[in-house]
């Protein structure tokens, strides 16, 4: 992954300490992670965007979006990845 940027809705995470601080910080407060079914995909050699439904339960609370995953790759490897959400204030209300 090198030195990978994700941007995630809340803020930007660099390197890959970082991103996966943020997977095992989602999964722990999700009581596992979120469920993710990828519904389509574009790629080349440069980048890939994915269009996925998100699902996951937290407390009361319950998600369920669509997000758009932006993957940007160099020399082989993961350089930044972007997540985009449908209704952003609807994945924001889950977390908080």
């Amino acid at each position: 992954m090198g030195d990978a940027r994700t941007r995630h809705p809340q803020r930007a995470y660099t390197g890959p300490k970082e991103v996966f601080g943020l997977w095992k910080r989602i999964a722990e407060l999700s009581g596992g992670g979120l469920h993710l079914e990828l519904r389509d995909v574009l790629a080349n050699d440069e980048r890939a965007v994915a269009l996925v439904n998100v699902r996951g339960r937290r407390a009361d609370r319950v998600l369920d979006e669509r997000q758009v995953a932006v993957l940007e790759f160099a020399d082989g490897e993961l350089r930044s990845a972007t997540f985009i959400y449908e209704d952003p204030q609807a994945y924001e209300a889950f977390w908080h």
